[in-house]
């Protein structure tokens, strides 16, 4: 069985994660870590960079052992479609407010879909809202201006 005939996506996205695992455990091997009822500064990237790393072991030696065909071309339409609208989240978030931001950025991302339901984007997108502006403006009590002030 050639090379070219296992799992490359695997191959190439645990090798990702290796990388991106070793890299924070690097970088966060000189903080304090803690505990897990009182978290020093090195905690959160140590224990997400060891994450990283187990699951990029885990897809390695996978794409060693299931074959897979060949990955499939990159599809550039929803690609830019959710990086635009995350770009949008970014941009707008400080002039529209939450609300409308987060709206933005679930219809924008939902066209990305192969067949979009105009119905369905409008509902993600009103429990989205909702739980967006609950959690982080109502329950966490974030400074972020829910509405747009038009001035």
């Amino acid at each position: 069985m050639s090379f070219r005939n296992r799992a490359l996506k695997d191959l190439l996205a645990g090798l990702l994660y290796l990388a991106i695992g070793g890299a924070a455990l690097f970088f966060a091997r000189s903080y304090p870590f803690g505990s897990a009822f009182r978290m020093g500064p090195g905690y959160f990237p140590m224990v997400c960079g060891g994450v990283l790393v187990l699951l990029g072991t885990i897809l390695v030696l996978r794409s060693f052992v299931f074959s897979d065909s060949p990955p499939d071309r990159i599809r550039l339409r929803p690609l830019l479609l959710v990086l635009g609208a995350t770009a949008l989240f970014a941009l707008g978030i400080e002039r529209f407010g939450l609300a409308v931001s987060t709206t933005l950025v679930v219809v924008v991302s939902y066209l990305a879909n192969d067949r979009p339901r105009p119905l369905e984007a409008l509902l993600l997108a009103l429990v989205l809202v909702a739980m967006a502006v609950g959690v982080f403006a109502y329950g966490l009590q974030l400074p972020f201006r829910v509405w747009p002030e038009w001035t």
